[in-house]
């Protein structure tokens, strides 16, 4: 079941998403504590940043932008108005096609590292709270959620 969280196969809301890596960490290590731990053991990252890839192109299929908060409590949609008004701006400055390019590619790098510090910080409020729970209760709660999920059990694949 975590591997498939782990890969981006099991679908939730962001909240969900945060709460079982809260569970997984409390499993694992117990009460929050110093611990070293990296998100993408418990979180899957590359469905965070294939959202904001998404969400940041101009003309794209993208994802409806209004629910979601990014740090500092900025809209996502906020973001990319910003972002295309900023590409737009610098199409008209002279300079490389390569040079714009490559400006646009770090300041989505600089967003989807911003995202993941406040989805670090997210998870890491909501493993505090989880403060005293047994490993075995973590556990249980982790599967009672994954559960839910109509295509629990089932084998999914990634196509090309």
């Amino acid at each position: 079941a975590h591997e498939s969280l782990i890969s981006g196969h099991f679908p939730a809301l962001e909240e969900t998403l945060q709460h079982l890596a809260a569970l997984r960490l409390q499993y694992i290590h117990g009460d929050v504590a110093r611990t070293p731990w990296s998100l993408s053991s418990v979180y899957p990252v590359g469905r965070l940043r294939t959202r904001i890839l998404q969400s940041t192109k101009a003309g794209g299929a993208g994802v409806p932008l209004a629910g979601i908060v990014g740090p500092g409590g900025h809209t996502l949609e906020r973001r990319k108005t910003n972002f295309l008004d900023g590409t737009l701006r610098r199409s008209f400055k002279t300079g490389s096609l390569k040079k714009q390019r490559v400006e646009e590619e770090q300041m989505l790098e600089m967003f989807v590292k911003e995202e993941m510090s406040a989805t670090l910080t997210s998870v890491l409020e909501k493993w505090s709270r989880l403060q005293g729970m047994p490993q075995h209760q973590a556990m249980l709660s982790y599967m009672t959620i994954i559960k839910e999920w109509p295509g629990y059990g089932s084998t999914l694949f990634d196509v090309e």
